[in-house]
């Protein structure tokens, strides 16, 4: 298996007992809640669990990866990997998620819910057999009848909500259109109910554009993850960070003196 996404329990079955009880930590947490409350622990207890960590994920299975270039797995933070996001990108990319190398691999999914495996599995197989989905011709999830209603409800509120052209420039994560105007801003947020999001698309309308420093308002840093893959020479940035006081880390950059 390659570039797979091991069973939680499978790693951190080792982690589990009187020392990670007594120290309040919990294995639920993901590694990096783990690894950051062993530095309160004694040097020994410390050091015997992130040899654990490592060790496990030296000798088991690659996991598939969240931010490759900070070494974050699919395991640190749970929030981090979410089934309906991770799936159809895994299924769209020939089941390919991108391994500690910085690099697609083919992956195992490990979904700890039958109703959610069995499902995905179908679908997994009819793309075998029939090739990939057309949105085109048979629509995706955001277009069903329930968003679209939710929509004309959201048309309705913000209809009595003034909108002012905004001071700073804004994106339109969608389709990459620059909005400009208050109308066009109030547009997008009725009709982003309804359509997908193009991040690649959108990170390189802004390179475009001249903007090589991104920061990423939380929760987690997913996005500054992707944003180092579809442009490797940008400076990206997490607020919500796990190993700064308080979760909050602000880049010097941001540092009012």
């Amino acid at each position: 298996m390659r570039g797979g996404v091991q069973p939680r329990t499978a790693l951190l079955r080792r982690l589990r007992g009187d020392v990670l009880a007594e120290a309040g930590i919990s294995a639920n947490d993901g590694l990096g809640s783990i690894l950051k409350s062993a530095q309160s622990l004694p040097p020994d207890e410390r050091i015997a669990i992130e040899r654990a960590v490592r060790e496990g994920l030296d000798n088991g299975p690659r996991l598939a990866m969240v931010d490759d270039c900070n070494g974050i797995t699919n395991l640190h933070v749970p929030s981090d990997t979410i089934v309906d996001a991770s799936m159809p990108a895994m299924i769209r990319t020939s089941g390919h998620m991108w391994g500690p190398d910085g690099k697609e691999a083919d992956a195992l999914a490990v979904i700890p819910d039958s109703s959610y495996a069995s499902i995905y599995q179908v679908v997994i197989d009819d793309c075998r057999a029939n090739g990939p989905y057309d949105p085109t011709t048979m629509g995706t999830v955001p277009n069903v009848g329930l968003m679209a209603q939710a929509a004309e409800r959201m048309r309705e509120i913000l209809a009595t909500v003034e909108f002012r052209d905004p001071r700073a420039v804004l994106l339109a994560n969608a389709d990459a259109r620059i909005l400009a105007t208050g109308e066009e801003c109030r547009a997008e947020l009725v009709e982003h109910l309804t359509r997908g999001v193009d991040w690649i698309a959108a990170v390189n309308r802004m390179t475009a554009e001249g903007i090589n420093t991104f920061v990423e308002a939380g929760p987690g840093k997913v996005l500054t993850g992707l944003i180092k893959r579809i442009n490797p020479a940008a400076d990206a940035f997490a607020l919500d960070e796990q190993s700064a006081p308080h979760r909050f880390a602000m880049p010097d950059f941001l540092t009012v003196s």
